[in-house]
Parts: C-alpha cells; sequence; structure tokens
C-alpha cells in the first residue's frame, strides 16, 4: 500500500497528534518537573487553550452537522430534537441546582467514555488504513480493552471517596457540582484490580493476534494510541483507587491537580482537530485556502457556542446562577453533552462515507457533498452573529487577564469596576471579582464604591465573607443599623466553624469591635455552644471588657467541663486580673487544678494559670514550683521561655502577676486605608 494511504497527514504529526505523543512528551516533562512547571504555568495560558484549542474541537462537530441543508436533515432527530432537550435541560437548571448538578455529573462520568470512543476509533483506524485485517474475535478484544479502560475510570470516580475536580478554570460552584454514585469502596477496591487484569489481558491477547500478520512497526500508531489510554484513565485511576504514591505527579495529582485532567482534554481536542480537519479537507477536495476557511469556521462556531449561553442565561438576562458559582460548569456540560450527542451519531466508521475518507484503500477523495441552496441572509446573519461572540469571547478574555488584573495591580477600583461593569453585560462577571474591587476600593479610602462592589458581591451570592466587609463600610460610612444587620447576615451565613475563623480574622485585621459583634450575635442564635463562648470571652478581654469575658468564660465552662481553653482563660483572668473586684485566686485554683487533672501535668498553659492562681494566693513556692517543672519540658520558643522566667522570677521573689487587658483599637483598618 502506498505510504501516502498510511498515514492521514504524515507519521509526524499523525503520531504527535492522532495518537497522543504530542501528550506522551508532555506527561514526561510534567513526571520530571511537575511542580517547577506548574509554577511557571500563567494562569492566562490555560483559558488561551481553551479558546484557541478546545473551543474549536466543538466547531468540527457544528460544521459537520449544521453547514449542510442535507446534513441537518439526514441527523435531524440529533440536530434539532435532541439539540431543543439539551437546550431545554439546560435553561431548567439555570433556575434549579438539583437539575445542574444532575447534568454536571452527566457529562463528567460521559467524558471519560467520549474521549475513549475516540480513541478506539484511532486505533482501528490506523488498523484499517495498513490492510491489517481484523477478525471479529480480534474486534472484540480491542473493544473490550477500551471500555474496560473507560470502567476503571467510572468505578474510581463514583466510589465512595471519588471526587473530580477538573475544571481549569473556576466551574464549580453554587450548588453546582459533580455528585459520585457512592460505589462502595469494597467494591471498588476488587472492581477496579479486575478491569486491570481485563485491559492487560485483552490488550496482550490483540497484540498477539495481530502481530502475526502485521510486524511490530506496523502496530506503532494503534499500540501508541492504546498507551494514550492508559495514561489518560487506566494507571491514574488504579493508582488513585489503591491510594498509591507513586512520586510521578501526573499520576499522584491526577483528579487533584487539575491542569492534568485539563492537559488530557487538551490532548483529546487536538486528536479531534486533527480528525475531522483531514476529513473536511479531503471531502472538499480544496487546499491551503479550503484549509484555512476550515479552520476559521470551526474556530468561530465552536466559540460562538462557548459564549452565547452565557449571553442569554446570566443572572441579568434569563438565568439566574453567576459564572463563576455555577453558570459556566453548566455551560461546559450543556456543550459538551450536546457535543457527545452529535459526534456519536456522525463519526462512525462503519458509515460507508466517513469509512471511504477516513479508512479508505482507494487514493481518490470522496467529492463533495451536492450543495443545497440555503438563504444568503440566514446564513450572513448566522455568522455575523458567531463573528460578533468571537469578538466577546476576545473582549472577556483581555478584561479578566490584562485589564482587570492591570487595574487591581494599580489599586485602581474605579477602572477595575468599570472592567467588570462590562463583564456583566457579558454574563461573565463574578462575585469574587467585585469582592477584590471592593477591597482595592477600601485600600483606595473611597467607601461608597467599595460598598456599591461589596453589595454586588452579595447579590451574586451571599456570602458571610462579603457580608462583613459591607458591616465594615457601613460603619466606617457612619450607619451603625445597616451595619449591624451585615453582622447579622454574616452570622445566618455562617456555620460556627466559619463564625471562629471570621472573628479571628478580623481580629488579625483590628477590627475587634466587629468581631465582638460578630460573636454576640452568634451566641444569641445558638446559645448553647461553648466554642462560641470561648471565643466571645477572648474578644471581650482584649476589647477591656474583663467582667463580661469573665462571664462568657464561664458559660462556656458550664457547657463543657471538658473546655481546656475556657478553664485556662477563666483561671488566668481570675488569679491575675488587676480589677480586684474580678480576681478570686480561690476560684482560678479550683478551676485550674480540676482542668489540669482532666489534661495532665504537661499543658504549660494550665500550669502558668495554676501557678499565677498560687502566685494570688501567696502560696509562691507552690507557684514557682509548678511553673518551674512545666517550664523544663516545655520545648518553648525563646520569647515564650523569656516571658515564663519573668514571671518564674516574680514568684521566687514573693510577687505575684498581674495581666491587665490590651485594648486593641476598634477600626485599625479603616483608619489605615483612609490615610490618617
Amino acid at each position: 500500500m502506498a505510504a501516502a494511504q498510511r498515514w492521514l497527514y504524515g507519521p509526524f504529526i499523525d503520531l504527535a497528534l492522532g495518537c497522543g505523543g504530542l501528550y506522551l512528551a508532555v506527561f514526561a516533562a510534567f513526571a520530571v518537573a511537575g511542580p517547577e512547571l506548574r509554577s511557571y504555568w500563567p494562569a492566562a495560558l490555560t483559558p488561551i487553550l481553551l479558546i484557541v484549542i478546545s473551543m474549536p474541537h466543538y466547531g468540527g462537530t457544528l460544521l459537520r452537522v449544521y453547514e449542510q441543508r442535507n446534513d441537518r436533515r439526514a441527523y435531524a432527530l440529533f440536530s434539532l430534537w435532541a439539540t431543543l432537550g439539551v437546550l431545554a435541560v439546560f435553561a431548567w437548571s439555570t433556575h434549579d441546582p438539583y437539575v445542574g448538578t444532575l447534568m454536571f455529573t452527566v457529562y463528567l462520568t460521559w467524558s471519560p467514555w467520549h474521549y475513549t470512543g475516540q480513541n478506539y476509533g484511532v486505533a482501528l483506524l490506523f488498523l484499517r488504513r495498513r490492510g491489517i485485517e481484523i477478525t471479529p474475535g480480534t474486534k472484540r478484544l480491542i473493544y473490550t480493552s477500551f471500555v474496560a479502560s473507560y470502567a476503571i475510570a467510572f468505578l474510581v470516580i463514583h466510589s465512595v471517596h471519588g471526587h473530580i475536580s477538573v475544571s481549569p478554570i473556576d466551574y464549580i460552584g453554587a450548588g453546582i457540582d459533580f455528585v459520585p454514585l457512592g460505589i462502595p469502596e469494597s467494591w471498588a477496591n476488587v472492581l477496579v484490580p479486575a478491569g486491570v487484569v481485563v485491559v492487560l489481558g485483552t490488550s496482550l491477547a490483540w497484540v498477539i493476534a495481530l502481530s502475526r500478520q502485521a510486524s511490530l512497526r506496523e502496530l506503532i500508531p494503534t499500540l501508541l494510541t492504546l498507551g494514550t489510554q492508559s495514561l489518560w484513565f487506566t494507571v491514574p485511576m488504579a493508582i488513585r483507587q489503591a491510594n498509591l504514591g507513586t512520586g510521578i505527579e501526573p499520576f499522584d495529582g491526577y483528579l487533584v491537580i487539575r491542569n492534568y485532567y485539563f492537559l488530557i482534554a487538551i490532548g483529546h481536542a487536538i486528536q479531534y482537530l486533527w480528525i475531522t480537519s483531514f476529513y473536511a479537507r479531503t471531502t472538499s477536495g480544496g487546499g491551503r485556502g479550503d484549509s484555512l476557511r476550515y479552520g476559521a469556521k470551526v474556530a468561530t462556531s465552536g466559540i460562538a457556542v462557548w459564549t452565547v449561553p452565557f449571553l442569554l442565561m446570566g443572572p441579568d438576562t434569563l438565568g439566574s446562577i453567576p459564572s463563576g458559582d455555577g453558570l459556566a460548569s453548566l455551560v461546559a456540560a450543556a456543550v459538551n453533552i450536546h457535543h457527545f450527542i452529535l459526534d456519536g451519531a456522525i463519526w462512525k466508521l462503519r458509515s460507508m462515507r466517513i469509512a471511504k475518507v477516513l479508512i479508505r484503500r482507494e487514493p481518490e477523495a470522496v467529492g463533495p457533498p451536492e450543495p443545497v441552496p440555503a438563504s444568503r441572509w440566514t446564513r450572513r446573519l448566522v455568522w455575523g452573529a458567531s463573528a460578533a461572540a468571537v469578538g466577546v469571547t476576545v473582549v472577556s478574555y483581555l478584561d479578566e487577564y490584562v485589564w482587570l488584573r492591570n487595574a487591581l495591580d494599580r489599586n485602581d477600583a474605579a477602572e477595575a469596576a468599570r472592567v467588570i461593569d462590562r463583564e456583566r453585560w457579558f454574563g461573565k462577571e463574578t462575585r469574587r471579582q467585585r469582592y477584590r474591587a471592593g477591597r482595592a476600593a477600601v485600600e483606595a479610602g473611597d467607601w461608597e464604591l467599595a460598598l456599591a462592589q461589596f453589595e454586588r458581591s452579595r447579590e451574586l451570592k451571599d456570602t458571610a465573607q462579603a457580608a462583613l466587609e459591607v458591616a465594615r463600610v457601613q460603619k466606617r460610612l457612619g450607619d451603625a443599623p445597616a451595619a449591624r444587620r451585615a453582622v447579622e447576615d454574616a452570622v445566618a451565613l455562617s456555620d460556627l466553624g466559619a463564625i471562629t475563623r471570621l472573628s479571628r480574622d478580623l481580629l488579625r485585621a483590628g477590627d475587634g469591635d466587629l468581631a465582638l459583634a460578630l460573636l454576640s450575635r452568634a451566641v444569641e442564635i445558638h446559645p448553647d455552644e461553648p466554642l462560641l463562648y470561648t471565643w466571645l470571652g477572648g474578644v471581650q478581654r482584649q476589647q477591656a471588657l474583663e467582667p463580661e469575658s469573665v462571664a462568657s468564660f464561664r458559660r462556656a465552662l458550664a457547657l463543657d467541663p471538658a473546655n481546656r481553653s475556657a478553664a485556662y482563660n477563666l483561671s488566668w483572668a481570675l488569679a491575675t486580673s488587676a480589677d480586684a473586684s474580678i480576681r478570686d485566686p480561690d476560684e482560678a485554683i479550683r478551676v485550674a487544678e480540676a482542668a489540669r487533672e482532666r489534661v495532665g501535668v504537661s499543658d504549660l498553659g494550665l500550669a502558668d494559670s495554676l501557678a499565677a492562681a498560687y502566685a494570688a494566693k501567696g502560696r509562691f513556692e507552690d507557684a514557682a514550683r509548678t511553673l518551674r517543672t512545666s517550664l523544663g519540658a516545655a520545648g518553648l520558643a525563646p520569647e515564650q521561655t523569656e516571658a515564663i522566667r519573668r514571671r518564674l522570677d516574680l514568684y521566687e521573689s514573693g510577687l505575684g502577676y498581674l495581666d491587665p487587658p490590651v485594648v486593641r483599637p476598634a477600626s485599625t483598618v479603616s483608619q489605615a486605608n483612609s490615610g490618617s
């Protein structure tokens, strides 16, 4: 057979793009220096690859189905009715997170099957182009090896601990997430190794069968495609299920580090463009000019199908979910599911028309389909709208990765807000963008602009963090009731862990009064949570509210007698307070001794408070002995050791220790941000 018939474009291009050789090279590079390469991976590169490679590969399907009227009619079930069904579910999902989650889960479950089917088709394509006879039995072995590879992926991502995070940018959020079926781990531990055995056994069997009639060199494209399939799914999924640490980052971080699954998706898109562009060039009988026109068409249509849903179904148009909180997930799911449906209908090697082009044995090409007259204005309208969508995508990319970042780097909050306003028209505005613009406005002292950005962030998705920022700005603007309402909203939006983290962040920022308001409201809503009272007592002490802090620590200890932190703080306050009406050495000793008996003598905090209580009672020898014993076993940092030694010197000299609370300014951050 002529060499030209054995390849589509030639050995180098076919092996690199069609069989996955390029992915294998990238995999090898990341296997050797994954962390280093990822550190040099610019954030702007990911969307560029999406726009230049991933989006156009959807255009290859759209052109194949919709460009010619006879194709649209031949595949009407899929081009019209299935498409309308996908659109209906997508529109529904933008208002119902449960439907959206189901659609997103279907998409991520179907995606590996789609990739697997394409690899299987490419493997057969090269065998047939070389005239290698494939018996029904051998074909079943090949098919089984690829299906078993997908089955391994299915089992792992749908196991009890299965979770997949493959989105390269920010697709996950707002209740739109992948939900595994929850296959019991005991089942997966048996079925995944069984699947590996099936892959290895069937692959070895069909390789041996084919090697009897063809040389190993003839089998290289098919074997390379099998290797690509294995590196995409079989090997990393099996390693993940076995919980093995290989030291090879693409394996160990397959579903943890988003880059790797994203690179597989890009490899698949390249493979798809490779085969569809060959088909289009061959059927048109064209040369370089036709290839360029085809490339422009697939890019334009593919980008458009990704852009238009944001314009139509954003929260300001027909939808309700913002881009960064679920809409991008839903667009990805709808576009891909539509692509999977159409692709499964049109690319079948058993189709005579497809077979004559992709696996033909004759040198001549198949002529182009008979043109059917179509409305010139309809075509112009469609391509004009698609070109406009491409323009929107380019501007949106520049907005997010150039102009917005530059504005934020310059702390130009007004310009950042203008850029985000434009993204709002495109349906791609996110609450995170608004939050960052609000923070920039705070830094610039533009409180009205900051308030507008934080409130818009809350409109897109209400979060405790944004609510607290609104409270801080309202406080700075002098609207105490509005600040109070925002604090109450923050508490309502948080769980207990989030409330304590938020109060800690406020303290670090110097906003102790807001931290106090947050925790005070939290204990009103959750009056039986000892952790909240412990945190509240600490903030009250820092705000010089000693009687209130002692009451909070007592309440925390009453609710949870084993609360070591509450015991330490209460004992310390009762032993070291400069306010004689608060100081109570006897109670301090009782609290510290009871807690230390439960926890053990190695707890330095309780030993320190107990020693202070002994000293307050005049038991200086007991105080010095308690502190000296603990000091020897503590292994403290130098500054801590010095503080303990100073107190030890006091006790050995017959003196007690008083620790008045340090009052933090209520609005340190606000003052600093305003430049005062």
